[in-house]
């Protein structure tokens, strides 16, 4: 057994987890020493739905399964549910050492790719850089400004499982199972199956170069011995994730993820998204150079300019005032791209791709090609319908491609592979001892990288700068709005030039042994982190981060306090964009939301008579005609109160809701749903509802409609209701329909919940009084729960078992 030389084999790793906290810690100060959090928005609107199930849990310690306060009901699987079985979670709660967010975003990134390097071979001081490369691009740093944690963590768990991955084709195959078991579940955990996707894509591109070498080097049962040991853990890991995947996929079939039921001119809808919602998000063709130069396009949508800035001094010389000014640089409209918004660039580093390109002239063999080909296909698909007889292909024949949107999400497969590539390279050139090669290869290097950034400088002036937002600005700021396009791409250009001319000549000192390997791994190390740093402090500023921003964004205005007055059952409609909008789900139960998967029926409706019924009624509210009677859509969902802005003046009551349950005189029969929605636009809902007869039987369609029925109890998985009715009849609920997991009872009997109104519920009701239970008992959560439980132990016990084989191993050859 080799003893443990604690200089090489502890310290090194000590020190970087050791630089990582410290890097962490100034990069986030706010945050460590301040105890501030960033406003996040996609956090902030994810809190809204989640807040009633939050409080649930904490009265009754229950989870509440069902999210009645977003988009008039959906499930809460994708919202905020606990996975009691899952006994994983505690390593999940490891990985990111308890650190204040969102310094625990960004830590496991680091680890990752650490471990990542030192896999491929990179020496442990020289991984540290790349660490920082991969966790500090600005993609990671825009998305966490943005709220897209989900995301990002599972890009920063993606560099174990490709570690343990190639541990197991090294031989390695103990720790390799370990670490590819232990990546994945992480990976898997965070739930972000796009990225899980694209995870997929490159382990497949990989697992073919290493098929091809086994081939071609007579290893094909080693081949398929490493691939039997790797098909394990992603077995164990979904038998420990197999409630929350089994929730994704299950929900998935009835959101806008999955097919639609509707037809158009007799066709029915293809399943998963439109071409036109997938390719919204394109890169331009060369778009991706803000891998290279960040202000290529011109940077976010809203980029801040200086007061110096050619719009800044265009408004000084006309005398606009300087607030207003102010106001106006704040969002300088200075990206010049075909993406509706953007955030700001993706970029890698220009020291970066200048080590990309010594990985390729200094790597051999199939770990080169494969990192290659990933560059080469995350471009391609992130130009979407701007490379359309490519992507278009694959958006029509790959399976699973169709379900995704922000096809621009793929160049994550280039922000892994160029520096993976790159930083194998420059290990390469420190082994490496023949110095003529290495300083014709430094030297085309430069050439490549630098050049470009000249070349681009140099071609500036022959860009039109041309933006489609200059539509709709005013006629003078578009020519000074160009020339500050114009200067930032000619200042980043520059600005990457000079990164990459330092960085080669530190490798230029290496080579010429005027500098040793340890000085230019801090070097390298050094110009990397400066490199990204200033990029991404350009978008993460410090007064980003607040007190509480939670705090500050849900504190109830004067509109939130005069409805929440009323303790009755009823929803709420913010006039204010309602559908992108979280913030009201945090204090009512609202017709509206703010989710990226709603359901697909509910998706309809808001497309077709709901958002027709929301336009009737704001035009009543501006005519002052306040009887909203005849808005059915928007009476059936219960709506009581229209808001129309922030104080306890702008809440109009709706004075004909249909309440949480009514009774109905008709049922009117339709044969499918595009009749069936169809249908609802004529129908007075208080009397009538309309009915899909190819979906649900039926032996009636009148009924007695002179009973009453009362809400008794509402909770996220159970409704109770009472009712008396003298005769026969059919209760609408105002809660939307769900195929599975509610089941009703009445009076201790089994009931059949039926779709009617294309997506209420509604239930047949025998005479008399009646107790009417509804209860929210889904199979993947308590059947889930209970296999994860099993997996997890099933899972602790091989690692035990394969801890317990190594160590048995290192004691029988120490003897």
């Amino acid at each position: 057994m080799k003893k443990i030389n604690i200089e090489k084999d502890i310290l090194p790793h000590l020190l970087a987890v050791i630089l990582f906290l410290i890097i962490l810690f100034i990069f986030y100060h706010p945050a460590f020493l301040e105890g501030k959090q960033l406003s996040q928005h996609d956090i902030l609107m994810a809190k809204g739905p989640a807040k009633a199930l939050e409080d649930y849990r904490e009265q009754t310690g229950e989870e509440g399964l069902w999210a009645a306060n977003i988009f008039s009901g959906m499930p809460a699987y994708l919202i905020n549910v606990r996975w009691s079985g899952d006994l994983f979670r505690y390593i999940y709660h490891a990985s990111y050492l308890n650190l204040p967010s969102p310094a625990r975003l960004t830590f496991p990134a680091m680890i990752s790719f650490y471990i990542l390097l030192l896999v491929f071979g990179v020496r442990p001081y020289l991984a540290i850089g790349g660490a920082i490369a991969y966790a500090l691009s600005s993609f990671n740093i825009i998305g966490i400004i943005a709220g897209h944690n989900l995301k990002i963590l599972a890009l920063a768990y993606m560099p174990l499982v490709i570690a343990g991955v190639h541990l197991v084709f090294k031989g390695k195959w103990g720790w390799g199972f370990l670490l590819t078991l232990i990546g994945l579940y992480l990976q898997i955990r965070v739930n972000h199956l796009q990225i899980t996707y694209y995870l997929i894509l490159m382990l497949s591109i990989y697992g073919l170069f290493q098929f091809i070498y086994c081939y071609q080097n007579r290893k094909l049962p080693f081949f398929f011995k490493s691939l039997g040991i790797l098909l394990i853990p992603p077995i164990l890991v979904i038998g420990i994730n197999l409630g929350k995947l089994w929730s994704v996929y299950s929900y998935g079939q009835y959101s806008i993820r999955g097919p639609s039921e509707l037809t158009i001119q007799g066709e029915e809808i293809e399943e998963g998204l439109s071409k036109e919602y997938a390719f919204t998000y394109s890169y331009g063709i060369f778009e991706p150079l803000t891998l290279l130069i960040p202000n290529f396009m011109g940077g976010s949508s809203a980029q801040a300019l200086e007061r110096n800035s050619e719009l800044g001094k265009f408004l000084r010389q006309n005398n606009v005032p300087g607030n207003q000014i102010n106001q106006i640089l704040n969002s300088g409209r200075t990206y010049w791209g075909d993406q509706p918004f953007v955030a700001g660039p993706y970029y890698s580093g220009a020291t970066i791709i200048f080590l990309f390109i010594i990985g390729l002239l200094f790597s051999s063999g199939y770990v080169k090609k494969w990192l290659l080909l990933v560059t080469i296909l995350a471009l391609a698909l992130s130009w979407g319908d701007n490379f359309a007889a490519f992507n278009y292909m694959m958006f029509d024949y790959f399976p699973g491609y169709n379900k995704f949107r922000s096809v621009t999400f793929t160049i994550i497969m280039a922000l892994f592979s160029i520096p993976l590539l790159g930083f194998i390279g420059l290990n390469n050139v420190i082994n490496q001892e023949k110095d003529t090669i290495k300083i014709k290869k430094l030297g085309l290097a430069f050439i490549i990288a630098g050049g470009a950034c000249i070349v681009l400088f140099l071609v500036a002036d022959m860009i039109r700068y041309n933006a489609p937002v200059d539509s709709q600005l005013p006629d003078w700021m578009i020519n000074p709005l160009k020339s500050d396009r114009k200067a930032m791409m000619r200042n980043d250009a520059i600005r990457s030039f000079f990164f990459i001319l330092l960085f080669a000549l530190s490798i230029f000192f290496f080579i010429r042994k005027k500098i040793g390997a340890g000085t230019l791994i801090i070097v390298s190390t050094i110009l990397i982190l400066l490199d990204l740093w200033f990029v991404d402090k350009r978008y993460l500023k410090t007064e980003d981060f607040q007190r509480n921003p939670v705090r500050s964004y849900f504190t109830p205005n004067g509109a939130d306090l005069q409805v929440m007055k009323d303790k009755s059952d009823y929803r709420v409609l913010n006039l204010i964009d309602p559908f992108n909008d979280g913030r009201t789900s945090y204090f009512h139960q609202s017709i509206g939301g703010y989710h990226g998967a709603k359901l697909r029926r509910y998706q309809d409706l808001i497309e077709q008579p709901l958002s027709s019924d929301i336009n009737t009624a704001i035009q009543k509210i501006q005519s002052s005609n306040l009887d909203f009677s005849d808005n059915h859509i928007v009476n059936m969902l219960n709506t009581k109160y229209f808001l129309a802005g922030t104080s306890e003046n702008s809440v109009i009551e709706n004075n004909a809701p249909n309440g949480s349950a009514w009774f109905i005189q008709k049922l009117i029969t339709v044969n499918s749903p595009s009749e069936e929605i169809e249908m609802l636009r004529k129908i007075d809902t208080k009397a009538e509802a309309v009915i899909d007869v190819s979906r649900f039987d039926l032996s009636e369609t009148k009924y007695d409609s002179s009973g009453n029925i009362q809400l008794l109890i509402k909770e996220p998985s159970y409704l109770k209701y009472e009712t008396k009715n003298p005769r026969k009849g059919f209760i609408v609920l105002s809660e939307i329909f769900y195929p599975q997991g509610w089941i009703a009872r009445i009076n201790g009997e089994d009931a059949e919940i039926k779709r009617v109104n294309y997506v209420l519920r509604g239930m047949v009701v025998p005479p008399g009084e009646n107790t009417i239970e509804l209860f929210f008992r889904p199979g993947v959560y308590y059947i889930g729960n209970k296999i994860m439980f099993w997996f997890s132990l099933i899972t602790y016990l091989i690692i035990i078992g394969v801890l317990f084989q190594h160590f048995r191993m290192i004691k029988i050859n120490k003897t």
